[in-house]
């Protein structure tokens, strides 16, 4: 049988490592990696963080407008062909108007909203 911690402690010579005396009442944080790091390197990181922050909005925007843009041709192509088919065709349908003011409400919500993002 093999003996335990204690029992072995018992028998020899060597002593448990004492325990550290309790200095106050709150413990103290050990130090950290981050809290070894002077405040340049703190303040590059951040200012890295920032900048990734800064492009990846940018982007965002930018293909906000992009789709806005699309959206717009694709709008003013439609508007285009219905007036042509009209202009062709002679269509006199209910359907066909409530399709071409939907198309073109569509187009002024579009609109104003690509202008209103780009004056940021």
């Amino acid at each position: 049988m093999k003996p335990t911690d204690s029992e072995a402690c018992e028998g020899s010579s060597v002593l448990p490592p004492s325990k550290p005396a309790i200095v106050g009442e709150e413990e103290k944080r050990f130090k950290t990696h981050q809290a070894n790091l002077n405040q340049d390197e703190r303040n590059l990181g951040m200012k890295s963080l920032e900048l990734q922050k800064q492009k990846h909005d940018h982007d965002m925007d930018s293909l906000k407008n992009k789709s806005g843009i699309k959206l717009i041709y694709s709008c003013i192509l439609i508007v285009i062909v219905f007036a042509i088919a009209d202009v062709a065709f002679e269509i006199d349908s209910d359907i066909f108007n409530a399709a071409f003011e939907v198309i073109k409400l569509m187009l002024a919500s579009v609109l104003g909203y690509v202008f209103a993002s780009k004056g940021k």
